[in-house]
């Protein structure tokens, strides 16, 4: 009893009661947190079931209804329904999710998995990191790609893809030539890809541009809606082809008007600078208007969003076929406000393209696929193929009536975070369901977000240190995060989401390269339960996923083996 004294003991037994009275006090909170997440659960069913009631009971008016006249719809509206048509798809008013007027709509049963919608774009380009490293035709990657000499820019696998993709280059090849070494940003050289287009369009439909002003006549199409001009009627055996046109791109929202000042700006500026080259190039007149403004901005051409561009592959030779060899000089330049109105379009409707790692590889235009509205909890996620093909894959069963939403950007963050990202880059708020339940002003549905934002910077955080440990190949480091990025996507993310796939596969890999088997398998079959509904059966991850497994399995069965 050496130290010992009665004083000492009272201490003790004052502390452990104390312990024991906050540890009372910590399970008592923990019943009542407990308890008012239950009724917040319960809250949040109920208006799942009333959300679910309402818009069951609206289907059913709606079909109830006859259908609207060609009078009361949108002058598009039959255009659009003939184009979407093919893929078991309408055309719904809506956009209260997404902020359009307009949305898809399932008009028969998509069961789990199974392609919603594919399209071409009818424009991309790759982005500026992704310059060196992928074919500007199918955007594969490849060690050893070859080099467009004229412009020094353009990249291809092959000698094929050259010549296929000639007619797309032709025109962006004698702008490219002209700023070499500098490559313009993707917006530049999308919207001039897309100018390119139009105008070919125009000119296939009118044999040669015989108006003095059919410059701006090319991209003017796009407002014909607000000018008052109805748009073409197109059977319905060249809807899709009407969906690609002028008309079609100009029937797609561009909400110049309400963008920032300062991004108006911008997007004056960007096309005053495109204006400009084009002008310099075809050796024509810009828009005088198009011409102030770049000469206020001629530095930003040196300044915005370029990289030095090196060939370091084979040399290809530019293909010519005449004195001329592009067909900017056809007409004269559109007007900077037109441009402008094309470029706000461009930020508003187009996709990022990526690969099956979700890796971004470029920017493109879908014009059909663009009528899809956003959702915090979609319905369909979409996935590239070769030549930027995009798929829209159903997440869930998709019952006939049923609108078809897409996610515009990360679902992971909270509602703020979310509403506030939609808002600076698409203009609109979301009223999903997701988004209704986070704005509850209840003390259980503040501190669920306060949880999520905190679970998603968490998530962010361990990606990051993830992708870090294996730059330093600390697998075991990379391991630990792997597993907490797991743990944080189930909480974050849908059942189905292709983020949370790539999350377990790469965890299986690690698991399996540490000598973990048997995690490893599970995690390769939950990665492949994903991976096959967002990225197809077909897919070359899926197929290298299933391979793994099964090479895993074979390794985890001989090593349990009786010996």
């Amino acid at each position: 009893m050496d130290g010992w004294t009665w004083e000492s003991l009272d201490r003790e037994e004052e502390e452990l009661a104390a312990e024991a009275m906050a540890e009372q006090a910590y399970q008592a909170r923990q019943a009542a947190r407990q308890l008012e997440e239950e009724r917040w659960v319960d809250g949040v069913v109920e208006e799942q079931e009333r959300r679910e009631r309402e818009r069951a009971n609206a289907r059913r008016k709606s079909s109830e209804q006859p259908p609207k006249s060609r009078i009361d719809r949108p002058k598009d509206w039959v255009e659009w329904e003939a184009a979407v048509a093919p893929f078991g798809l309408g055309i719904v008013a809506s956009g209260a999710e997404g902020g359009g007027g307009r949305g898809l709509v399932a008009r028969r049963l998509f069961a789990c998995g199974e392609i919603v919608l594919s399209s071409q774009p009818i424009v991309f380009v790759v982005n500026q990191q992704s310059l060196k490293t992928c074919c500007h035709h199918c955007l594969a990657r490849a060690c050893r790609l070859l080099v467009c000499s004229r412009c020094g820019c353009a990249r291809y696998c092959s000698v094929d893809h050259q010549r296929a993709a000639w007619e797309e280059h032709r025109d962006e090849c004698a702008l490219l030539s002209r700023t070499r070494p500098r490559v313009p940003g993707q917006t530049i050289r999308l919207l001039a890809r897309l100018l390119s287009k139009l105008r070919r369009s125009v000119k296939d439909d009118s044999g040669v541009h015989s108006q003095p002003e059919a410059g701006d006549q090319v991209l003017r199409a796009s407002r014909r809606g607000e000018e008052g001009a109805n748009p073409p009627q197109v059977p319905a055996a060249d809807a899709h082809r009407w969906a690609m046109s002028p008309s079609g791109i100009s029937s797609l929202p561009h909400q110049l008007t309400a963008q920032p000042d300062l991004r108006v700006r911008e997007f004056r500026e960007q096309g005053a600078m495109l204006c400009s080259l084009i002008a310099d190039v075809a050796g024509i007149s810009s828009d005088p208007t198009a011409v102030a403004i770049a000469d206020g901005t001629t530095s930003c051409l040196e300044t915005a969003g370029h990289t030095e561009e090196k060939s370091n592959g084979q040399v290809l030779p530019a293909r010519t076929g005449s004195k001329c060899s592009h067909g900017w000089a056809a007409a004269p330049l559109p007007g900077a406000q037109v441009v402008a109105e094309m470029i706000s379009r461009l930020s508003l409707n187009c996709h990022t393209i990526c690969d099956e790692e979700l890796m971004e590889l470029g920017v493109g235009l879908y014009p059909v696929a663009a009528l899809a509205n956003h959702s915090c909890i979609p319905n369909v996620t979409q996935s590239f193929g070769p030549n930027g093909q995009i798929f829209f894959r159903a997440l869930a069963p998709i019952e006939c009536g049923e609108e078809i939403t897409i996610s515009y950007i990360d679902i992971a963050g909270a509602c703020a975070e979310r509403h506030q990202v939609l808002k600076d880059t698409y203009l609109f708020e979301c009223s999903c369901a997701a988004c209704a339940r986070a704005s509850m002003c209840t003390p259980a549905a503040e501190a669920h977000e306060r949880e999520r934002a905190f679970m998603a910077a968490a998530l962010r955080e361990a990606q990051q240190a993830e992708h870090d440990a294996l730059d330093r190949e600390d697998w075991s480091v990379a391991l630990a995060h792997a597993r907490k990025g797991c743990e944080l996507g189930e909480a974050l993310l849908p059942h189905h989401n292709p983020s949370l796939g790539l999350q377990y596969l790469r965890a299986s890999k690690l698991y399996a390269h540490l000598g973990d088997l048997q995690e490893a398998v599970a995690c390769s079959r939950r990665a492949l339960s994903i991976l096959c509904v967002t990225h197809g059966d077909e897919s070359s991850l899926v197929r290298k996923a299933q391979e793994m497994q099964r090479a895993l399995q074979m390794e985890l069965a001989y090593g349990v083996a009786p010996g």
